[in-house]
């Protein structure tokens, strides 16, 4: 069932997901990317849509590896 609560969790993930869109440093994007995901996979969980919810998961794991390879490099 979905709810108010979790439509807010989709709207801010798609608003923290674009935001990190037009930040140029990509440590800080990936961690953005990555809190945007998440808040995009507990909406995609709520509405219990198995595509949507394997790409969140693969979307996070991406964007946590950019953060390590950027923090990496500095």
């Amino acid at each position: 069932m979905i709810t108010y609560l979790n439509i807010v969790f989709g709207v801010l993930g798609l608003i923290t997901l674009t935001y990190a869109v037009w930040i140029k440093d990509s440590r800080r994007r990936g961690i953005l990317a990555a809190v945007g995901g998440v808040l995009m996979l507990v909406y995609s969980i709520s509405i219990r849509d198995p595509i949507f919810i394997t790409l969140q998961v693969v979307f996070i794991v991406s964007s946590l590896v950019e953060v390590l390879r950027s923090s990496a490099k500095k």
